[in-house]
């Protein structure tokens, strides 16, 4: 009688199968989760680089004690099309549009065509003061909506005082509302 002592350290046919069956179910439950990650994901981005666009504005205003513009620029005029990119400029003769002698301080992207960005009440520019607070408007809402998905929308309020708050998930619903409990809606 021969006994071999040979063990096999390979998978059978069975056993591949079963394990690519598993791989798939596990995927198939994963991916739509992951899409949702990476669409949260790309609307805070937005928030911040437009968060941080806002806040160089302001500095801007304060250490040079000159009026400075947040818009987009169309013909080198304030446009209400939040989409385009937006410019901070320096604004001396306080016309609201970029003229030859006033410097571009800063122009900012939207990082993804996947999302829609609006302001509040259609504004066509914000303004800071030399002193950091908003010239001639009230605070405002900038909505970024990303497209067939608008339940993570996300907004970034700007204060009469010139700060920036971004809007908040009180009870993780995904919908986020801001600090005095107003939904943030796309339109």
């Amino acid at each position: 009688m021969i006994t071999s002592h040979y063990t096999s350290r390979a998978f059978s046919l069975l056993e591949g199968l079963i394990t690519v069956c598993l791989i798939a179910i596990f995927m198939s439950i994963s991916l739509p989760s992951i899409e949702e990650f990476i669409v949260k994901q790309r609307v805070q981005k937005e928030i911040i680089t437009l968060q941080r666009t806002l806040s160089i504005a302001r500095n801007y205003a304060v250490n040079y004690g000159d009026v400075t513009v947040v818009c987009p620029l169309k013909n080198n005029k304030c446009s209400n099309d939040w989409q385009s990119a937006i410019s901070v400029f320096s604004d001396a003769n306080r016309n609201y549009q970029l003229d030859s002698k006033e410097e571009v301080i800063n122009i900012s992207e939207s990082s993804f065509e996947t999302n829609h960005r609006y302001f509040s009440s259609k504004r066509r520019y914000i303004a800071f003061a030399p002193t950091g607070r908003l010239r001639g408007l009230s605070n405002g809402t900038f909505k970024i909506c990303p497209i067939g998905m608008p339940r993570y929308a996300k907004g970034l309020i700007v204060s009469p005082s010139g700060r920036t708050y971004k809007s908040v998930n009180q009870d993780s619903s995904d919908i986020e509302k801001t600090r005095s409990g107003k939904t943030i809606l796309c339109n």
